[in-house]
């Protein structure tokens, strides 16, 4: 009996192992400091479209600036997911494995269906409707990686 047990913990232990592989990559909460400040402001001047659905949506092809994304949809594997708040609103941030970065702010349906996915890094997607910002009307998280 005590072997079995001691079996299942060590399957148990490699299991966990494997679900904590997939939040490998932290950001630099300054990193997120700075983007959240970048896309709020983009969107706000440019009033792209980016402030519906309740709050602002958002991307870029890199961490070093928003945009630079292509319009429709856009795929990815939902790979580290953070929460981040400036005091006043919540924001969850999604860095893809294919690079660059999503996020929505004070949009709990959105950050739902993307945490849904980060949780197994399954295949996600956004459709970009301002490549300036990354600004997105819709996401959608696949059932698979």
């Amino acid at each position: 009996m005590m072997m079995k047990a001691l079996r299942l913990t060590v399957i148990a232990l490699g299991f966990s192992i494997g679900v904590a592989a997939a939040q490998t990559r932290p950001v630099d909460p300054n990193v997120l400091s700075k983007l959240v400040h970048e896309v709020t402001r983009a969107a706000k001047a440019n009033n792209s479209g980016a402030l519906s659905r309740g709050g602002i949506s958002g991307g870029g092809a890199t961490l070093n600036a928003i945009g630079t994304v292509a319009l429709g949809w856009n795929y990815f594997h939902a790979t580290y997911c953070e929460w981040y708040t400036d005091g006043t609103n919540n924001f969850t941030f999604i860095f893809p494995q294919e690079g660059g970065f999503w996020f929505t702010e004070n949009n709990l349906y959105t950050s739902q269906t993307f945490n849904t996915g980060c949780v197994n890094g399954n295949w996600e997607a956004v459709y970009v409707i301002d490549s300036s910002t990354g600004a997105f009307s819709a996401n959608v998280t696949y059932p698979f990686k």
